[in-house]
């Protein structure tokens, strides 16, 4: 409960410091408080979360899960129609739910389940409704159905005899009145009305080449980019038992780099030009001081990099660390980064273990867990990704067994399944044994 008290605070501070950014962004309160409750446990939660995770990856959206189960999204330069099928995920899997029963949703309108806010042209309405949605949460007080709250009760539909302009003998409609009431002469119709919107600005896309990189390389050797470190946990799943919080992982993705610096969406990678980009953001992130609390879980971890560890930016990093136990820090590196060059990965290594620090290895596909040297990596963790294709693709019986006994020999202490984007990808994890999980499943990413 206390973190989502945290998420509360931090969807106040994060909506402050907008007010200057709300070009191309969009919010949506999604009220799953309304649901019955066997509706809003812990899994349920997930899924919905889970399934705005391309407005993560792909335009860099900010999440709040907050105390009574609701969300509240804020995301850039994505459209409506981008959004609204994500949306309807959600409305498909609570179908059943009476709240929903009674809504004939339209893409883009508000209704008793969705708040929408285009914060360019919103945000006084938006800032003044999460004020109210904030103090409604954490007094515990049903949520608002809509924006208009806080209006006073008192108001009521004049039933006075329509103004009528006695030179020209027409109505006069006051603009504060009930503009949606029917003409005297017009029966009532019931009417279903879309919302047209104007093109949204697209995000450039781009690819990320050497005039790129170079243009990235300027900007963000004199920026500060502790403010883009995204945090997730990696939870801990042991058959019905509720999850535990095991590390809490920090990491900056690079298409959070691209919409900061370019305000582009980035199409193509170069893996090699990749590589040399996670230097120079492990290298700044090391240099902001990021925070290492591990907040009630057994320990912290950072994406680095094996160039940024050898650099002299960690050693400002480890000296700000003061009396911190190392061995509750976890660095990771990426399995490209370790592979392009071993001779760097090895002395990051050895300089780690002599300092104290744990390591990890991420991005490893389950099928080369048998082909790796685990006593020449000497890694504490490892990270192991689903491949991209289904499983029945790659995972017979024969795999499936094979995958099962290395797991069983590395230890399942030591094997996190990461990018759990759904339920399906923590039984699969489980079926191979593996009791550790990183994912928008199994917890929302949010700023740092």
């Amino acid at each position: 409960m206390a973190k989502d008290i945290k998420a509360v605070h931090e969807m106040l501070d994060y909506t402050k410091q907008l007010r200057l950014h709300t070009e191309g962004r969009r919010a949506l309160h999604i009220r799953l408080s309304v649901l019955e409750k066997h509706l809003q446990e812990e899994h349920y939660r997930r899924f919905a979360a889970a399934s705005f995770r391309t407005l993560k990856t792909d335009y860099g959206a900010a999440s709040f899960s907050l105390p009574n189960n609701d969300l509240v999204l804020i995301v850039k330069d994505a459209r409506v129609d981008v959004i609204d099928p994500m949306l309807n995920q959600v409305r498909l899997k609570f179908k059943e739910a009476s709240a929903l029963r009674a809504i004939d949703p339209i893409q883009g309108v508000s209704d008793a389940f969705v708040e929408w806010f285009d914060l360019e042209a919103e945000y006084d309405v938006f800032t003044k409704y999460v004020a109210r949605l904030a103090q409604a949460v954490l007094e515990g007080k049903k949520i608002p159905a809509s924006r208009n709250v806080g209006a006073s009760k008192s108001k009521k539909k004049s039933k006075a005899k329509p103004d009528v302009n006695p030179d020209t003998g027409l109505i006069k409609i006051d603009p504060q009145g009930d503009a949606g009431a029917p003409l005297p002469s017009e029966p009532p119709q019931k009417m279903k009305v879309s919302k047209i919107e104007s093109p949204a600005r697209k995000p450039q896309s781009k690819k990320l080449d050497p005039e790129m990189l170079l243009t990235l390389t300027k900007a963000i050797t004199s920026a500060d980019v502790g403010g883009l470190l995204r945090r997730q946990c990696v939870m801990a799943i042991l058959g019905i038992q509720a999850p535990q919080m095991v590390m809490v992982h920090r990491w900056v993705p690079q298409q959070v780099v691209f919409d900061t610096f370019l305000k582009s969406k980035l199409t193509e990678v170069d893996p090699w030009l990749s590589g040399f980009l996670e230097d120079l953001i492990a290298s700044r992130v090391l240099a902001s001081d990021p925070n290492m609390e591990n907040e009630n879980s057994l320990a912290s971890s950072l994406k680095v990099t094996a160039a940024g560890v050898l650099a002299r930016e960690f050693d400002k990093f480890e000296e700000g660390l003061g009396k911190k136990i190392r061995s509750n820090i976890v660095l990771e590196f990426s399995s490209l980064d370790v592979t392009s060059n071993f001779a760097a990965y090895l002395a990051a290594r050895e300089k780690l273990q002599t300092l104290g620090f744990k390591s990890c290895i991420a991005g490893v596909d389950p099928r080369a867990l048998a082909w790796l040297n685990l006593g020449n990596l000497q890694s504490d963790f490892l990270k192991v990704t689903n491949p991209a294709s289904n499983v029945e693709t790659w995972l017979d019986r024969k795999e499936e067994d094979r995958i099962i006994n290395i797991i069983e020999k590395i230890g399942s202490n030591r094997i996190i399944l990461e990018g759990c984007h759904s339920s399906e990808d923590i039984i699969l994890g489980q079926r191979l044994g593996i009791t550790m999980f990183q994912g928008e499943a199994v917890d929302p990413s949010i700023s740092n």
